[in-house]
């Protein structure tokens, strides 16, 4: 593996990891998060399969098809965690922070 393979690996975990936080801090739309996330991690999936000198074909479906699903389930269970998370939960650790900063 060369490397723009392995930093476009990072680019596509970053993508998920940051879509995850963004929709479960409600930093934008799931939508607006799940479309961008998709597109970087298509994109960043392909480069790695033309990186690895694979066939450009099974590169651009592999990543169309691997980027897509995996933005699926992380915009799925995100949203999901999301949606169950109680706010007496949320409420609870943000005063639990907000007295630690006091302490400190």
């Amino acid at each position: 593996m060369n490397g723009l393979s392995i930093i476009f690996l990072v680019v596509f975990f970053a993508s998920l990891v940051g879509g995850y936080v963004a929709i479960r801090r409600n930093l934008a739309t799931i939508m607006n998060v799940g479309l961008i996330s998709g597109a970087i991690n298509v994109s960043s999936l392909t480069i790695v399969g033309l990186g690895r000198d694979a066939d450009t074909a099974l590169s651009v479906i592999g990543g169309i098809v691997v980027g897509i699903g995996l933005t699926f389930a992380m915009v799925t269970m995100a949203a999901f965690f999301q949606n169950n998370q109680s706010s007496t939960t949320l409420a609870a650790f943000d005063a639990a922070s907000k007295d630690q900063n006091r302490q400190q």
